[in-house]
């Protein structure tokens, strides 16, 4: 602390004597020298000094903290992590980028089971389903191989790139092994969605559709002792009636998507982004929701009122377990 309040003494001083010099000399000087000049070059030191002044409180006053290792909470304290990844036109956004970002989502050093991944597909396109569906597969030996051996760049596009030569230097051959048939696969998936893409009705944004709710990965463990996070695919509705203002607002209708341990949604939301009626008197208001996961996200995305459906209005691919509880909706003010 001594020293560094010499070294801010030192500079103080000559800091000094130059504005010293400068606000004295101004009134003496009769040479060619504009004062104009002369007074542009001192304002510009006033204010330089003023910002070092504002620096210096570390040094006058320096903190010294220390790390201790354990008190970091363990996995099952720390708190979950929605991540919401915004899709609209597989034209703008090309399709493999969007994946690989729901890859490295997927890949994030976190519990697993404390992560959940939302893709919103804005545009309602068949290529972006059904690359979603390519990645849910490949993100089965992709995270893996992350985690088992602890790969710093979990993004597939950037890993087998140049970027991460260092990544791919002193290994064993277990591991040369393992990463050829990742990147073989990597590439299957990339032809894939590529070749699934060229088809124009493939590519297309829909107009008009309805809600579309359907779990990739359901979080759970994979039968081999791995768990990968949730990634869900939720695309809203779109009727002749939704204007652009609508859209914006319904994107993202929740700020909060978690299913449980006991496999119930919370939904946290402004009734603004659901309920289109300016005149509510509820507009403004927050509700919390404790309702069967697909019944919430389905009317969520589907409708401005609340609606009875059932399950053959689902995917096929949701869990028909998760419809089965029903925990009424309580509004909260």
């Amino acid at each position: 602390m001594a020293f560094n309040r010499l070294h801010m003494l030192l500079h103080f001083t000559a800091v000094f004597f130059l504005l010293y010099y400068r606000i004295t000399t101004a009134f003496r000087r009769k040479d060619v020298v504009s004062p104009l000049l002369w007074a542009l070059c001192t304002i510009a030191e006033l204010i330089f000094t003023f910002f070092w002044v504002l620096t210096q409180s570390f040094r006058w006053r320096p903190v010294s903290r220390s790390v201790s290792p354990e008190n970091i909470p363990g996995d099952e304290e720390l708190p979950g992590v929605d991540v919401f990844i915004p899709t609209a036109d597989p034209a703008k956004e090309p399709t493999v980028e969007e994946m690989n970002t729901v890859l490295s989502s997927l890949a994030l050093e976190y519990p697993a089971e404390k992560v959940g991944v939302y893709l919103s597909d804005d545009g309602g396109s068949p290529v972006t389903l059904y690359a979603v569906k390519e990645a849910g597969c490949f993100a089965k030996v992709w995270v893996p191989f992350c985690k088992e051996y602890g790969i710093n760049s979990r993004c597939p596009e950037i890993y087998f790139s140049s970027l991460a030569e260092e990544e791919r230097i002193y290994r064993d051959e277990k591991f040369e092994a393992d990463e050829k048939e990742i990147k073989r696969k990597y590439e299957a998936m990339k032809n894939n969605i590529e070749r699934f893409g060229l088809h124009k009705d493939n590519s297309r944004v829909l107009k008009y559709r309805s809600a579309r709710v359907e779990i990739i990965l359901d979080g759970k463990d994979d039968g081999e002792g791995f768990r990968l996070p949730l990634l869900v695919c939720l695309s809203r509705t779109k009727t002749v009636g939704s204007s652009p203002v609508q859209s914006r607002q319904r994107q993202f209708p929740c700020s909060r998507l978690r299913i449980n341990q006991q496999q119930s949604l919370f939904v946290d939301l402004r009734l603004r982004h659901v309920l289109q009626r300016p005149n509510h008197r509820l507009n403004k208001r927050c509700a919390s929701f404790s309702i069967p996961p697909f019944r919430a996200l389905w009317d969520l995305f589907s409708s401005s009122k609340f609606s009875t459906i059932s399950a053959k209005m689902i995917s096929t691919t949701t869990n028909p377990d998760l419809l089965s509880r029903l925990s009424g909706v309580e509004w909260m003010g």
